[in-house]
Parts: C-alpha cells; sequence; structure tokens
C-alpha cells in the first residue's frame, strides 16, 4: 500500500488486516522528508511504526526512527528521464506555507512563513532581465489552510507566469529548477539530473 496517513477508509482496512495479524508493507509515496528530516513525527508515528516493512526509495535508515526499510529503487524515479531539447525557462517550485503547524517537523513553520514569503519576492527581485523573463513558478498545488502564494506573487510580479499544467513535462526540458524545500520535486530533478 501506498501512504495511510489520511484516508479514514484505507486506514480501518489495513486496521482490521493488522488486528487478523496480517503483514503490512507500505510504500514512500512522496519525497517530501523520508528518510532526509531529522523530525519526521507523522508518517514515523503512522506508517514507520505500523509497517511489518517500508518500501522506500533507496535509503536504509532515518535519523533515530525505528522502521525495517527495504531499499528499493523508486518506480517513479526509475523512469524520469531529461529530455535531450532543454529549453530556456527556469522553474521555482513552491512549498506549502501553512497557517497554522500541525506537528513538529522539519518544514516551514507558521512562525517563518512570513520571513519566507519575503525572501521568495527578495530572490525573484534578484533575478536580472534575462533570467526573468524565462521564470515560471510552480506554486504548490493546495492553498488550504495556507497562506495564499499565487495573489501575493501576483500582486508583486504580475508579469509571472505559472506552471499550473504539464509539469513534469516542462520540468524533464527546464533549463534549471529551483527548489526551496526538500520535497518529491527534488528527488525527481536530481535523479533527471536537472540543474537544481
Amino acid at each position: 500500500t501506498g501512504g495511510v496517513g489520511g484516508i479514514d477508509q484505507q486506514r480501518f482496512l489495513l486496521g482490521r488486516h493488522k488486528e487478523k495479524g496480517g503483514a503490512l508493507a507500505i510504500a514512500q509515496h512522496g519525497g517530501w522528508g523520508y528518510g532526509m528530516c531529522k523530525s519526521f513525527p507523522a508518517m514515523a508515528s503512522i506508517e514507520y511504526r505500523i509497517a511489518d516493512y517500508f518500501l522506500s526509495w533507496g535509503w536504509s535508515s532515518h535519523s533515530n526512527y525505528k522502521v525495517n526499510v527495504a531499499p528499493l529503487p523508486s518506480p517513479l524515479l526509475s523512469k524520469t528521464v531529461r529530455s535531450k531539447n532543454a529549453s530556456s525557462e527556469i522553474i521555482l517550485v513552491g512549498s506549502q506555507v501553512r497557517l497554522t503547524g500541525d506537528r513538529i517537523a522539519s518544514r516551514i513553520q507558521t512562525e517563518q512563513s512570513q520571513e519566507y514569503r519575503r525572501e521568495k519576492i527578495n530572490f525573484v527581485r534578484s533575478l536580472d532581465r534575462e533570467n526573468s523573463k524565462h521564470l515560471l513558478y510552480r506554486p504548490y498545488f493546495s492553498e488550504i489552510d495556507s497562506f495564499p502564494e499565487r495573489s501575493l506573487l501576483r500582486e508583486n510580479f504580475p508579469k509571472l507566469k505559472y506552471l499550473e499544467s504539464n509539469f513534469h513535462k516542462k520540468l524533464m526540458r527546464a533549463k534549471c529548477v529551483i527548489i526551496d524545500a526538500p520535497g518529491t520535486t527534488i528527488d525527481i530533478a536530481l535523479s533527471a539530473d536537472i540543474p537544481t
């Protein structure tokens, strides 16, 4: 199975399976934090704890967490191949900036959100004209319970282009990708040998 962090029907089904003595092999389902972050309490307390086997994207231990890891190649990353015809586009990938912290973890916390937003604006402003012209912004897919990124950037950079669809295809052709958090995108970019 993939992640069991938020789908109630799946959690009840898996819980029942465990109660009856069944074994669970849980697979890493994204890049954000797995095997990297020192503090990763949500998935460590849910997925690592109940997994008889945890299928990782290549890592064999994570901080001080007890997890029975089976390091395997990622199906997602194994098939990632960069296009030979690179474009001149530079992709800036945004992160989720939560309104309230939901756990202690190695990611942007609520009290850091305003500084994070200022730094993003300063970064975009610091680009020279040529790089600004080729910049595409990939916002985090959801702004639910988050500080709105799209409106903030539209207010400051009315000509900024947004990458809302065909992200993977554009990423594989990008001249460069700029990533400010260790999520799935950085795993994809590094495995495809995209300048990151």
